[in-house]
């Protein structure tokens, strides 16, 4: 049964490789995709604290299937409606 590490990984591997993500959209694309995996991985907190560890969760695959975009940050939206800042990374081609 697929956990929510796996649909990471998986929402990952489907963004074009060497193509700039962030955080915020991983979590959107899951919430679209995965929504019961999402849902039930929460174990209980907020919202901002839930986002902060699958942030982490993405963090942990650098230098595996993502690397960072320099010190680069997103300005991006959250599922709040609201413009927060977010670290980018890129997913590793083939060549990388």
């Amino acid at each position: 049964m697929k956990n929510i590490d796996d649909a990471i990984v998986e929402i990952i591997n489907s963004i074009p490789a060497e193509h700039v993500f962030d955080s915020h959209a991983v979590i959107f694309m899951l919430i679209q995709r995965d929504s019961d995996i999402y849902l039930s991985s929460f174990t209980g907190g907020t919202t901002e604290s839930y986002h902060g560890i699958i942030a982490q969760k993405i963090a942990s695959l650098e230098n595996s299937i993502i690397q960072r975009v320099g010190n680069g940050k997103s300005f991006s939206k959250n599922v709040h409606d609201n413009f927060s800042e977010c670290t980018c990374w890129t997913r590793k081609g083939s060549n990388q």
